[in-house]
């Protein structure tokens, strides 16, 4: 019995851990996630902590893998 309860402390502490790692889109608001669609992949902003999708920035339509190189600043920094 003790072993059960062991095991589900656990799987909580990591399912804990992996919401507090979770960020929410700072323009539709939704939460990230690991997905393979592109648009849904997040990006975060190099001068502040906001997170976005991509479909909801500037690199709309391009693959994570094209702009995981580049720089990117918020419409909040930016200004």
């Amino acid at each position: 019995m003790r072993e059960i309860e062991k095991e589900n402390e656990i799987e909580h502490d990591d399912e804990a851990n992996q919401s507090a790692f979770k960020h929410k889109c700072d323009i539709c608001q939704d939460l990230e996630s690991d997905t393979e669609i592109e648009n849904e992949k997040n990006v975060g902003c190099d001068l502040c902590p906001r997170w976005y999708h991509l479909g909801c920035t500037k690199f709309t339509g391009l693959s994570y893998s094209q702009i995981s190189n580049l720089d990117f600043t918020c419409d909040f920094c930016d200004d």
